[in-house]
């Protein structure tokens, strides 16, 4: 907000960490908060994270990390979305980029594990859209030029109460280059020493200013290569059966990764698995292999098997394209015109393995055939089912992308004079659309159709069957897209006491569609699942806040806003902070608040969509639910072996529920921000925050494995729009989201800054640290509450920086740690008689918890500034090359831990 208010206050710079604790502080800045410090200039009102209020940055009663330019630069890192997920708030992982996928070119946060869509993300300090690909509650991080961010505010804390919906796990707020002067030129490169996940990007800053106002502008072009699975060995198949895993001859399918059972396969009328040829399946082409489904759980079973990891990506490829403009016109000294534009173009390329599918024969009896290599086909007949990789119409599931995000903000600000207020008014449209094109897929009637005209799926050469492949083969093609409407105004003045007050409110309507391809809406698309989802509605906000200085040391403030949705209903969230210093070298804060998050347009109107998802049936598996098989003398033995069991895909249809309600929060921070320099004699400062939040009303969409625990444990009822099907064949189960129980969290966020003369130069340190106490959560939907962190919950995270600068020479290393875990759940057996049903950690057959590995990431830069008003940085970003953290199965969690391997970076900045 433009403000003609007096100047702040001004205080030791150290205090600044009343408001701000600085993630990644480098040595460059530490001179420059060296300058100040002596200097202990004069600050002017701005308007901090977490407050409507325009205040001195050196106030504030809320945590707030600062990430500044050479913060971000310092990591090493080439966008917004992968210095976010260095960050140690990013405890539980943030979803990245996944290949093949409609989701294939977005990237989110998600603060504390609480969620991306309790996460907000905002665009100099108002709200951004949601993207249709993410339901339109999470925010495409992929969509914000790199090149033009001059710092990034996180609020660790809730604010729904000065935000609205989303905020419940924190707010990100994505500060864009403004009243830049000069022009910059970037050119840099990450090269990775593994195949695949280049990155390069060129980009253009530059600004002018004159009496009458300013304009900034950026250019940016930015590519990131597709790495597919082949590529890094930790994705590549494996099977470690030996003679120590099998049972009667056969192998275990749980030593193996990576392989499908929908290759070649028929499925007789009896459940009898056989497969196509009874001799190597590598007949049928690249990824189709022999004896992995020969399994002792399957005894007399045979299969093809098809490796899926030799032709899927892991990663999407990335094009990014971005401008941005921000333009100011001074109208006189209190009144002035704003303007913002930001267009992002990216486009993605992903690769699925070639689509698989279940199906009835329909065709005529085909007898038995032996091959001219000797090799036998079986016998495929009326009755029977097949499990086919239909490789014959593509190489994989191609998904080419294109984003669009247009965004462009108008307004005025300024102050009244006669009234003494400061005021804004602005409008943002906002228009964010996915254009997908699909290919590979498998149109289930000419399948049929091929059936009927004489098709043999059996034979290896499908070439005589050329025109009945090419009537199979089908696209995939999807448009989405979010259109965003939004008023913001507000008044601030100056109250009784030196108080301050902040009065305003939002205008908002939001259109979201999901337009699915109609033969995808109609079932007959194999390898591709979405209904078409739709809706708009219509968002009107009241809100305020008051800043009231009781003393000199103590300040109180209190947020309240009222929102009312057009389509579930309304909600009020309050907001209680204090902050008190009692010297000069000592802040203690605390807050109280609630929040919520609404519905998605996307939960409360998209129509079914069909999947195949993986579950243990219990109910099947131990032959009817709890009550039936309990007194079963062998009960607890039969329930771990269902457990320990292979999973199996079986048909769900994936629906929407009108009725959902607001899930809502209550958050409580308290704690204190300690400068330390006179006590000590050197330049260190520390802050730390206790949190705790609690969710209710949990909006969750009840998955297919979720609704197996339910109908087995007989609370299905407690739950609306669930459906379990005996036959999922030929009734598929349902299920939807729903709001039900609570989960909650408590931690401690510690962060220690430190600089100091060291020699000829100036050494700083910066360590951040987020500890999880307990996060209490649930293995089903029926269990009771327990603390995740003894579990697959991260108890903590933290990452530091170390820079040194000499003259135009400096040095910067950077790492964040992940500590061990245990791998993964299961059901606590002995808890079931209780009705508890809690989780307990995965244990080997001598009790021995499976766990996962540490991980550490380093990336080490050295940058020179030249003569000639340039900056060469080189560097290694995962300097040594640490893999990702994997389990006992070679697998990992992709949403936490990076898997591009060492990269080499050059970097050139040049300004005129």
């Amino acid at each position: 907000m433009y403000t003609n208010s007096k100047l702040a206050k001004s205080v030791r710079l150290a205090l600044m960490y009343g408001a701000t604790a600085t993630a990644f502080t480098g040595a460059s800045v530490a001179v420059a908060q060296d300058q100040e410090q002596e200097e202990a200039a004069a600050v002017e009102r701005i308007q901090v994270t977490g407050s409507r209020l325009n205040r001195s940055a050196l106030e504030g009663a809320t945590p707030v990390t600062v990430i500044n330019r050479e913060d971000i630069d310092a990591t090493g890192f080439a966008s917004v979305a992968d210095v976010l997920r260095s960050s140690s708030f990013n405890v539980s992982g943030s979803f990245r980029e996944d290949s093949g996928t409609t989701a294939q070119g977005q990237a989110t946060m998600n603060l504390r594990g609480l969620g991306s869509n309790r996460t907000l993300v905002l665009l100099n300090g108002r709200r951004m859209p949601g993207s249709p690909v993410l339901d339109g509650q999470s925010q495409n991080l992929n969509a914000i030029p790199f090149a033009a961010v001059e710092r990034i505010e996180i609020l660790s804390d809730g604010a729904s109460a000065v935000y609205g919906s989303d905020a419940i796990g924190g707010v990100i707020n994505i500060i864009l280059r403004s009243d830049f002067e000069g022009v910059e030129l970037t050119a840099s490169t990450n090269i990775s020493d593994q195949e695949g996940g280049d990155e390069r990007g060129f980009s253009v800053v530059g600004g002018f200013s004159g009496d009458r106002g300013n304009i900034t502008y950026a250019l940016e072009k930015s590519r990131r290569d597709i790495i597919w699975a082949r590529d890094r060995d930790y994705f590549q198949s494996f099977d470690r059966n030996d003679d120590s895993t099998q049972v009667d001859g056969l192998p275990d399918f749980n030593q193996t990764s990576g392989y499908s059972q929908a290759a070649r396969t028929i499925i007789r009328p009896d459940g009898q698995y056989v497969a196509m040829t009874d001799g190597d399946c590598s007949i049928y082409g690249e990824g189709h292999v022999s004896g992995v489904f020969a399994d002792s759980a399957w005894p007399g079973d045979t299969s093809c098997a098809y490796d899926f990891t030799e032709i899927m990506a892991e990663t999407a490829s990335l094009d990014s394209y971005n401008i941005f403009l921000d333009a100011t016109y001074n109208i006189d000294d209190n009144h002035r015109f704003i303007s913002r534009a930001l267009y992002n173009r990216t486009n993605s390329f992903g690769r699925y393995a070639p689509a698989a599918g279940a199906f009835g024969w329909t065709g005529p009896a085909l007898a038995e055939e032996t091959l001219d290599n000797g090799q036998t086909l079986a016998a495929l007949n009326p009755g029977d089912s097949v499990l086919y990789r239909f490789d014959i119409t593509g190489p994989g599931r191609d998904t080419d992308q294109n984003d669009y995000v247009t965004d462009i903000t108008l307004g005025f600000e300024g102050y009244i004079t006669n009234l003494d207020l400061d005021y804004e008014l602005t409008y943002t449209r906002n228009l964010y659309e996915m254009h997908e094109w699909g290919d590979g897929y498998v149109n289930t009637q000419g399948l049929a159709a091929a059936a009927d005209a004489g098709w043999d799926p059996r034979q290896p050469d499908q070439s005589e069957y050329s025109t009945l492949v090419g009537d199979m083969r089908e696209n995939a093609n999807r448009r989405a897209s979010m259109v965003t409407d939004r008023i913001d105004f507000g008044l601030q003045g100056q109250g009784p006491m030196d108080s301050m007050f902040f009065v305003g409110g939002e205008i908002r309507n939001e259109t979201y569609n999901d337009q699915a391809q109609s033969q995808a809406e109609a079932g007959n698309i194999l390898g591709t699942s979405g209904g078409t989802s739709g809706g708009s509605r219509e968002i009107r906000a009241l809100f305020g806040e008051v800043s009231v200085p009781l003393t000199l040391d103590l300040e109180l403030d209190f947020a309240l806003r009222y929102d009312d949705y057009s389509d579930f209903g309304d909600n009020v969230s309050y907001k209680f902070s204090g902050r008190w210093q009692p010297t000069n070298d000592l802040v203690v804060r605390a807050s109280y608040g609630t929040g919520f998050r609404a519905p998605s347009l996307d939960m409360l109107f998209q129509q079914p969509s069909q999947a195949f998802a993986f579950g243990r049936n219990l109910v099947s598996c131990m032959g009817g639910t709890f009550s039936e098989v309990s007194a079963d003398p062998d009960f607890t033995n039969d329930i771990q072996g269902c457990l320990e069991g292979p999973e199996r895909q079986e048909q769900t249809f994936f629906g929407a529920n009108q009725n959902l309600d607001a899930e809502t929060s209550k958050q409580f921070v308290v704690g204190a921000v300690y400068d330390a320099t006179d006590l000590t004699g050197t330049n260190l400062s520390f802050s730390a925050d206790y949190y705790w939040t609690e969710i209710e009303d949990t909006i969750t969409t009840i998955g297919v494995q979720d609704l197996y625990w339910v109908t087995f444990m007989e609370t299905v009822e407690q739950f609306e729009g669930l459906e379990y099907s005996d036959n999922h064949n030929v009734i598929p189960h349902s299920v939807q989201p729903t709001n039900f129980r609570s989960f909650d969290t408590s931690g401690i966020d510690l962060n220690i800054n430190w600089f100091d003369d060291v020699g000829p130069g100036v050494l700083t340190t910066d360590f951040n640290l987020s500890y999880v106490l307990e996060y209490n959560s649930l293995f089903t939907p029926g269990s009771a509450l327990q603390d995740y962190t003894k579990l697959t919950q991260n108890e903590y995270r933290f990452d530091v920086q170390v820079g040194y600068t000499v003259g135009n020479h400096s040095v910067n290393l950077f790492s964040y740690f992940i500590p061990g875990r245990c791998q993964s759940t299961t059901l606590n057996v002995a808890s079931v008689e209780t009705g508890e049903f809690l989780a307990e950690c995965l244990r080997d057959s001598d009790g021995n918890k499976y766990k996962v590995s540490s991980y550490a990431h380093h990336s080490l830069q050295y940058a020179y500034e030249t003569q000639w008003n340039s900056r060469v940085t080189v560097g290694i970003n995962n300097l040594t090359d640490e893999k990702p953290a994997l389990d006992r199965n070679d697998e990992f969690n992709k949403n936490l831990y990076p898997f591009v391997g060492r990269q080499f970076m050059l970097r050139y900045t040049q300004r005129f």
